[in-house]
């Protein structure tokens, strides 16, 4: 029999997520006790068919796969038992981070976690696509704005008191960061450069802009660079130049999205009959 895949433990603090700092475990089976600094907020993936038991706030919390687990700085979470190999991600996020967030939210600063334990698909999804944006190939935007999904729906749905008021959805500033992403398509651009040229907060442009043009966003300027790619394609320019032209990391990442958007690769689209 093939031998049992071993724990893995890995720490990423990516540099384009100033502050930041993530935990991928796989196969984890070690006990922890751990005294937060952060607001920590771990992403159960994969418990091998069981649950994880664990002591915080003097209560004993249970969990499968598909749940989140969060803490507050200054307080410390234990394991109370030894698990089964568990695939988890953790997400430590700085408390200057948060309550800046909170107050830009119109929040009352630090807030306080009103739950210690949350099984909402919806929730698990926003944290798990972030953790995958880090580890995969994902642009300095799209993690920057998955970040702030993150941050605004640990606040909204996760504290004391949700956010105050409606975001600013006014069309001159949105339309600024649309033609701003059209301008630089070709060169990554980051949430702060969007949030300078639109003058927003990035906890408001990153919903404010996705509820405008139905997508936030990383993910429109991934559609507009598979656009243009589209039209040079069919004016005989080969995939690795679009690629190239369009700052695409590599082939493989252009192919990935062009594929995604219109079912064909950028090959098979630029040899389709006249």
């Amino acid at each position: 029999m093939a031998p049992e895949p071993t724990e893995r433990i890995d720490y990423w603090r990516p540099a384009d997520l100033e502050g930041i700092e993530l935990l991928s475990a796989e196969r984890a089976q070690r006990p922890f006790r751990v005294f937060h600094e952060t607001y920590t907020i771990c992403t159960m993936l994969d418990l091998s068919g069981g649950e994880t038991h664990w002591t915080y706030r003097g209560k004993l919390y249970r969990a499968g796969a598909g749940a989140l687990a969060l803490m507050e700085p200054g307080e410390v979470h234990a394991n109370t038992r030894r698990n089964l190999p568990a695939t988890f991600r953790v997400l430590f996020l700085p408390p200057s981070l948060v309550e800046g967030a909170a107050r830009q939210l119109g929040m009352v600063a630090p807030p306080h976690l009103k739950i210690a334990h949350a099984a909402d698909p919806g929730l698990v999804r926003t944290f798990a696509r972030f953790h995958a944006s880090v580890e995969g190939r994902a642009t300095a935007l799209e993690r920057q704005s998955r970040l702030v999904a993150c941050v605004r729906a640990l606040l909204d749905r996760c504290t004391e008191r949700g956010a105050a008021g409606r975001d600013p959805v006014g069309h001159p500033a949105l339309l600024r960061a649309r033609d701003y992403i059209q301008a630089n398509v070709a060169r990554p651009v980051s949430l702060d450069e969007l949030a300078g040229v639109t003058g927003l907060s990035p906890f408001y442009l990153v919903r404010a802009f996705a509820r405008t043009f139905g997508l936030p966003p990383h993910a429109y300027k991934i559609r507009v660079q598979v656009e243009q790619a589209r039209s040079l394609l069919a004016a005989g320019h080969p995939p690795a130049a679009v690629a190239a032209a369009l700052g695409f990391a590599d082939q493989s990442h252009f192919t990935r999205h062009f594929k995604q958007v219109h079912g064909v690769t950028p090959a098979r689209y630029a040899s389709a009959r006249t």
